[in-house]
């Protein structure tokens, strides 16, 4: 994950706001920002080679590679909305392994989970560079610009911010409760950040438009959105709740779902405002929002854990997110005052 981020170096972010901007530069937008994310790459690829010094080398980091060329790419299938044939080329190349390891779990290791992953990969990366070829064969320039680091840096730090706020509540976690609790926290707060990233993948198909709309459009877009999400939450955190009791036997009370579904909720809400002040080039404010939601989670987590353990780190980790949205609504209602 953090190797990827690295060799991502706010990749993504970047470059959708600039080919919203130019449209017709796809191709030399893209080829300049993968070009010079090279050396990041070979970082990384040592990096692996520094951590996994077993026979697993060779196809841990063909699975860097491949997932750092995967997210390379993410860009181009979003911003050409080539959704269908991605959701087809996972179905592809994934089904094969489920199944090899539904008929096969006696004989699962942790290498062949490596080895299968690894392949699975790769072969995704071949898939999804075919689709993608009318703009990765165009001719190119092999020009190392070294401004990308310039411009996109403040979207690697975002990106930075934002991994560390999701996690900062594990390591309090991991520091007060024992290897139950914290067994158990991860399997709730693991299912409820999948739901709470539903905001983004659902938002996904409209970041090229909103870097192009108007301030009014967005509102309203907002507030749909919210709405959406709201509906979404409430289903998802009834769906989460009955499928962790059932699979995992905890038998814990619903109140530990509803705090799951109010973590969750205030992405839906923010969300579109994030992608506001990219286009409008504020991304400090996100980068610093970001930071200080890191350390909300951080103090509310450590306060609240000692007293009431997992209920604690739940309420912590929600009561950080919904101080993110109201640092977000009040940015807001200050510009429009």
């Amino acid at each position: 994950m953090l190797l990827t981020q690295l060799a991502s170096w706010g990749n993504y972010e970047y470059l959708m706001r600039e080919l919203s901007k130019f449209p017709k530069k796809i191709s030399a937008i893209f080829q300049v920002a993968f070009i010079a994310r090279i050396p990041l790459i070979i970082i990384a690829l040592i990096a692996t080679g520094v951590v996994y010094k077993t026979n697993l080398l060779p196809w841990m980091s063909v699975w860097v590679l491949s997932a750092i060329i995967n997210s390379s790419l993410n860009v181009l299938i979003v911003y050409s909305r080539r959704f269908l044939p991605t959701v087809i080329i996972d179905f592809i190349t994934f089904t094969p392994v489920l199944l090899w390891t539904y008929f096969n779990q006696d004989e699962l290791t942790y290498d062949k989970i490596i080895v299968l992953l690894s392949i699975t990969t790769f072969l995704k990366t071949v898939f999804l560079v075919l689709l993608n070829k009318d703009v990765l064969l165009k001719n190119w320039t092999l020009k190392f610009d070294i401004s990308f680091y310039t411009n996109a840096t403040f979207f690697f730090l975002i990106g930075l911010s934002g991994f560390l706020q999701s996690k900062s509540d594990l390591y309090v976690v991991n520091f007060f409760l024992n290897k139950t609790e914290v067994g158990i926290y991860q399997v709730v707060i693991t299912a409820f950040i999948m739901l709470q990233s539903l905001s983004g993948l659902l938002l996904m198909p409209f970041t090229k438009n909103i870097y192009r709309l108007s301030n009014e459009k967005i509102k309203n877009l907002t507030v749909k959105f919210i709405v959406l999400g709201l509906a979404i939450t409430i289903a998802g955190s009834i769906c989460i709740g009955y499928s962790i009791n059932q699979l995992y036997h905890f038998e814990l009370p619903f109140d530990y779902f509803i705090l799951g579904g109010l973590f969750a909720f205030p992405s839906f809400c923010y969300l579109p405002t994030i992608y506001q002040l990219y286009r409008n080039k504020q991304e400090l404010q996100v980068m610093i929002i970001n930071f200080a939601g890191a350390l909300f989670n951080i103090l509310f987590t450590y306060i609240l854990i000692q007293h009431i353990s997992i209920k604690g780190a739940l309420i912590g980790s929600m009561l950080a997110q919904w101080s993110i949205l109201i640092i977000y609504l009040v940015m807001q209602k200050s510009k429009n005052t």
